[in-house]
């Protein structure tokens, strides 16, 4: 991550006269270290990489970056991609002008995480599941195409698709977000000690319950009922051995 990359919104072929921009990346690398003048939506659409997010203060934020994992980088912000493996990303160009001119975005759950001011860099990454990635990238796709096609009316047909895309972003930061350490925890709560006190490992019972001894050892299950404060339950019982079957008839 050495140097710094400064990128405006001039260098990503972003008009001045039009507030927001859409970029499809693929087959990525590696990022150098870099910040904007603008705001940048990213939406892992394939692939993984090792993102490295440096907030306002200097702190280091690091994630393994999968497919469907959508996050935000702010104005001055830096972050880089390092490890790419088949990389393909949406990246929005996003100028505070263009939140202005949709102020009910602010009403979402997800405006704090994307757009809000913050000091640190969210200890989260929203993501979206299979259906929504397949969305995801068939709105986007459509995004890109109307932009290259620069003909009447696909400025607005962008500016659309990509209104729809933030606003289920937006919407989903609560229920979409990451568990960056679901794993971690399912390891540490595991306990394979299978064999205790009261616990009967590979108990198996051979003669029929009801077929040796009969209710003979009826006394000897009540005092250890009596005396003892745990009790173990057992299941019904199997059917009779050489016993009454049906109707009286034995077997």
């Amino acid at each position: 991550m050495d140097g710094l990359t400064f990128f405006s919104g001039s260098s990503v072929d972003m008009p001045q006269e039009f507030p927001v921009m859409l970029e499809k990346a693929e087959q990525l690398d590696y990022v150098c270290l870099h910040s904007h003048d603008f705001i940048e939506v990213v939406f892992v659409a394939r692939g993984s990489a090792l993102h490295s997010h440096i907030d306002l203060n200097g702190r280091t934020r690091t994630n393994c970056l999968i497919q469907g994992d959508v996050f935000s980088v702010q104005i001055g912000e830096r972050h880089s991609y390092e490890h790419c493996r088949d990389m393909v990303l949406y990246n929005l160009f996003v100028r505070p002008e263009f939140l202005v001119r949709y102020p009910e975005l602010r009403e979402l759950p997800g405006w704090q995480r994307f757009f809000g001011e913050r000091s640190c860099v969210p200890d989260t990454i929203i993501h979206f599941p299979a259906s929504m990635r397949h969305w995801g990238r068939l709105s986007l796709d459509r995004a890109v195409a109307e932009s290259l096609q620069k003909r009447a009316g696909s400025l607005t047909i962008m500016t659309a698709q990509i209104l729809d895309f933030l606003v289920t972003a937006l919407d989903g930061a609560v229920t979409f977000i990451k568990m960056n350490d679901i794993a971690f925890l399912v390891t540490q709560n595991l306990h394979f000690d299978v064999l205790w006190v009261l616990k009967v490992l590979f108990n198996e019972n051979i003669v029929n319950a009801e077929s040796f001894r009969c209710f003979g050892t009826r006394g000897t299950e009540l005092w250890k009922k009596f005396f003892f404060a745990s009790y173990d339950s057992h299941s019904s019982s199997a059917a009779a051995g050489s016993c009454l079957e049906h109707n009286g008839i034995t077997a």
